[in-house]
């Protein structure tokens, strides 16, 4: 029997068959095939995960670009609502003055009416006083005919 890792014994005519050594030790063939099993299939998944990587680098490429163009699409739209932003806020200010102006105008006419009306009230006033006097001695007058009249 052959020792264990070792050369067998006898040095019989084995020795031109070159694969002699190792069908002798089948437990190194079969811990070579496992290894070579194991081999082959990390270089598999070896192969696997680099095709995913290289689609997972070219997928966030894409994101990329698309995150860069979104980015850029945004910025101009902030730019645009922001120049509208402004421009509404100036025209907002400019009713607000012309507004204050309007109402002042119409205060000051409204004063101005006023004070009219005021006039207008006591001129009529002044002239309802001397028609009133005037009535008033037209009344005396016809009431001293009546005496007269009647005496």
């Amino acid at each position: 029997m052959p020792k264990k890792g070792g050369k067998k014994e006898s040095g019989g005519g084995d020795e031109s068959n070159p694969f002699a050594e190792v069908l002798a030790q089948p437990e190194k063939v079969l811990e070579f095939v496992t290894v070579k099993e194991k081999l082959d299939k990390s270089l598999k998944v070896q192969q696997e995960l680099q095709e995913e990587n290289k689609k997972l680098k070219q997928d966030l490429e894409l994101q990329q670009f698309e995150q860069r163009d979104l980015y850029t699409f945004l910025n101009k739209e902030i730019v645009s609502k922001s120049s509208t932003i402004a421009k509404l806020e100036a025209q907002v200010k400019d009713l607000e003055a012309q507004l204050k102006n309007d109402h002042a105008v119409v205060e000051e006419k409204r004063n101005e009416e006023k004070e009219l009306a005021k006039e207008i009230t006591a001129k009529l006033a002044k002239e309802v006083g001397r028609y009133e006097k005037e009535l008033s001695d037209l009344n005396v007058f016809i009431e001293k005919k009546h005496q007269i009249e009647r005496e």
